[in-house]
């Protein structure tokens, strides 16, 4: 009951304030060209920085462009100009698959003596099941 509370409680489309700080938020980053996954910081979290590893070369390069007109227009006391904020996408995601990859690939990380030690204690049937389901999920 608390979760369904909580979620209604930081869902834009059932509360009100809630769409005003997103709006608020969008506002700030449309100002800056920036999106809300380029505020993650790869330092700070090491699943953020293996998904950006993970990620396509161009999109991780636009991603450094806009952190660094971000910083340019930051230091210059400047925002982008109208029509550029006008063409903005702030919320647009790149990150969050990958991260939910990344976060999926972290629970599977079984170590090779916990696998032996499955693998013995199962039957033959049961070993080509584990067999095929890590194949599938590694390769």
């Amino acid at each position: 009951m608390a979760s369904s509370f909580l979620q209604r409680l930081v869902d834009p489309k059932k509360n009100f304030l809630a769409r005003l700080h997103m709006k608020s938020v969008s506002n700030r980053l449309r100002k800056y060209g920036l999106r809300y996954d380029d505020l993650y910081d790869p330092m700070y979290d090491l699943d953020i920085k293996e998904a950006l590893n993970r990620l396509p070369r161009e999109v991780v390069d636009a991603r450094n462009q806009r952190l660094k007109r971000a910083m340019d227009l930051s230091m210059k006391h400047e925002y982008l100009p109208d029509d550029l904020q006008a063409v903005q996408t702030p919320f647009r995601s790149y990150l969050q698959e990958m991260l939910a990859l990344v976060s999926r690939m972290q629970v599977l990380v079984i170590t090779k003596k916990e696998l032996v030690q499955l693998c013995f204690s199962l039957k033959p049937p049961d070993v080509y099941l584990i067999r095929t389901t890590i194949h599938t999920l590694w390769c």
